[in-house]
């Protein structure tokens, strides 16, 4: 008889695993910043949660599209308190096109948010402080 229909599958440590995130789901979530590629990010019960659209310090409403392990991908689908930050995207694609992820942030804040990434990066992966930027 196989292991599987004995029951004795592997367990990870800790026990059994969570319950996935169902995708559509709808979550309330307090985003506390914003990853490297522009989306914001939330922490609930254990999971990080991925928000496009949505900026550091919102309260927004998200969609799951997508759960797996403790990463949980999502879409704001409304927002109940805005960032002093955020500004309607010029780009008439914004959001659809995935080539403008931060369009809703001041250009100035555009650029800061790319500075400090690559600052993240040289630091990580190369060991190197940068100076300040020219």
């Amino acid at each position: 008889m196989a292991k599987q229909e004995r029951g004795l599958r592997f367990q990870p440590a800790g026990g059994t695993k969570a319950p996935q995130v169902p995708t559509g789901k709808k979550q309330r979530l307090s985003i506390e910043r914003l990853a490297n590629d522009g989306r914001g990010i939330a922490f609930i019960e254990g999971r990080t949660w991925f928000v496009s659209g949505a900026l550091a310090g919102e309260e927004v409403e998200a969609r799951v599209l997508g759960a797996h392990g403790k990463v949980v991908e999502a879409r704001t689908e409304r927002v109940f308190t805005a960032s002093a930050s955020r500004r309607e995207a010029p780009c008439k694609l914004a959001g659809k096109c995935g080539g403008c992820s931060v369009q809703h942030l001041p250009h100035d804040e555009q650029l800061a948010l790319k500075q400090r990434m690559l600052a993240e990066q040289l630091t990580r992966v190369a060991g190197v402080e940068p100076d300040e930027w020219a």
